[in-house]
């Protein structure tokens, strides 16, 4: 018997002990976090639903990671981190990835009680849907997000894709125009509903409501939309001032620098365009920077560094047509006889029933037979192939 109440004893101090350790007693923490550890949790999972709130979803995703570090076994995080899946999913569907499908159909599922998820959770299984192919069920589950949440606009969003893809034009663009009305201050929202005006030619319209997005929050896309709409309506100066500031939000991406460089070149600012366009093709070689470049330097009559931009642009883009053609210039000048001729002849090759090329063509054509170089034989026609034999119907 006293070996018994020793031995209980000991229990009660070490159970005592873990309590202590522990901040209380293990019934009232079953999470095992002390006080310290609690509330510091809870502080990260503030800011985290707060980040949500504001659409700021790498600072929530940071504010869990840091709360997970501290409890990494608590539900409470868990269950906070699924949440921001669904949310971020519904806002941003371009990050729904194979390898997150199913997590995503998984925190769906453990959501599917609560109330203010109902429209996200509804979106990101319209999004599922979408992957496997099943566009009734998408747009099924949509028009239940709508029906739950009238001022949710990613339900709206995401329908105006399905009909885009669709080739539904009117139906899309009143699905943008309704999540405007829905949410009149969400930059997603506004911005896809002016690309859409903008590809109506409603280009005024557009320009409104890329506006309303930059009081909403200045960013790199929108200053970029803008200026497309500004150009299309041949205010060009009014778009390089939109363009110089995308470049200055977002220094080191390469798209606002390729679109500065072309509106600038464009413009015939040509010694601010090759600066601008050097700095893009430091940042992210691409075909279209390397060949624009390559332009402006051949209309600087520098034609050493026009022919290895431009031969690097043919390189990165083989069936190009524009690109050859140039080089062929700028080695002409060079005093490349050869290169000349066999990066004419690649033209023809490249722009073969190419119908905005015929004059060109028939200004190369003349060159090559200028040079004494005959111009490539248009590839032979197929010959035509015996039709192959059909099965007689069967009896009925």
């Amino acid at each position: 018997m006293r070996s018994l109440l020793v031995r209980t004893r000991r229990v009660a101090v070490l159970m005592s002990l873990v309590a202590s350790a522990c901040g209380g007693s293990p019934a009232a923490n079953p999470g095992g976090e002390s006080p310290e550890v609690a509330a510091a949790v809870d502080g990260h999972l503030s800011r985290a639903r707060t980040a949500l709130d504001g659409e700021d979803f790498d600072k929530a995703f940071a504010a869990l990671d840091a709360a997970a570090a501290l409890s990494p076994h608590a539900l409470r995080i868990q269950r906070e981190h699924q949440r921001a899946l669904i949310r971020r999913a519904a806002a941003r569907p371009a990050t729904i990835t194979a390898e997150l499908a199913p997590r995503l159909a998984y925190a769906a599922d453990v959501l599917a009680d609560a109330p203010d998820l109902a429209a996200a959770r509804l979106i990101v299984e319209a999004q599922l849907a979408l992957a496997r192919g099943e566009g009734e069920v998408a747009t099924t589950k949509l028009e239940e997000a709508i029906a739950k949440d009238t001022k949710n606009p990613y339900a709206h969003l995401t329908l105006a894709s399905i009909q885009r893809a669709r080739e539904d034009k009117l139906g899309a663009m009143a699905s943008f125009e309704a999540a405007v009305k829905a949410a009149p201050t969400n930059v997603t929202a506004l911005n896809n509903a002016g690309v859409a005006y903008l590809e109506m030619k409603r280009t005024e319209e557009a320009l409104e409501l890329f506006q309303a997005a930059i009081k909403v929050l200045d960013n790199a896309s929108t200053r970029i939309n803008a200026a497309d709409a500004l150009i299309t309506l041949d205010r060009k100066t009014e778009a390089l001032e939109h363009l110089k500031r995308a470049v200055a939000l977002a220094p080191r991406a390469a798209l606002p620098l390729r679109r500065l460089g072309g509106l600038l070149r464009d413009m015939t600012q040509n010694d601010e365009a090759a600066g601008v366009l050097a700095q893009a093709l430091a940042i992210e070689p691409d075909a279209w920077t390397l060949f624009t470049l390559g332009v402006v330097q051949q209309g600087q009559k520098r034609h050493a560094e026009a022919a290895q931009l431009l031969a690097r642009a043919v390189q990165a883009d083989p069936t190009g047509f524009a690109p050859v053609y140039h080089l062929a210039i700028s080695l002409q000048q060079l005093g490349d006889q050869a290169g000349f001729v066999s990066a004419l002849k690649r033209y023809l090759q490249n722009s073969d029933n190419v119908p905005s090329e015929a004059e060109r063509r028939k200004e190369v054509q003349t060159l090559l037979q200028s040079a004494g170089a005959p111009a490539p034989s248009p590839a032979p026609a197929p010959e035509p192939q015996p039709a192959a034999p059909q099965e007689a119907p069967a009896p009925r």
